[in-house]
């Protein structure tokens, strides 16, 4: 293996939207705590597979408040600082 130096500009090719960061966008615009992900089954196999996904999404765009979370078989998004302003 070696290294071979490229300029940046030939890395770059931008970053196309998913359907993945339409869905975030959606639950931040409700301006609602949590979240219950519907329809999961038709992409992914599993509960937790669609939490990953979703979680690596929302890494990628950098909110540190968000989460996502699977109770019995099913995958929620949470806000966490929403949360904590409903539970004072």
């Amino acid at each position: 293996m070696r290294l071979v130096k490229v300029e940046a500009k030939d890395l770059n090719r931008g970053y196309k939207r998913t359907k993945l960061d339409v869905i975030i966008d959606e639950f931040i615009a409700m301006n609602t705590a949590v979240v219950k992900l519907d329809g999961w089954e038709e992409t992914y196999s599993t509960a937790y597979g669609c939490a990953a996904s979703v979680n690596v999404a929302i890494k990628r765009r950098g909110y540190k408040h968000l989460k996502v979370v699977v109770r019995d078989n099913v995958p929620y998004i949470i806000d966490t600082l929403l949360m904590e302003k409903e539970e004072k």
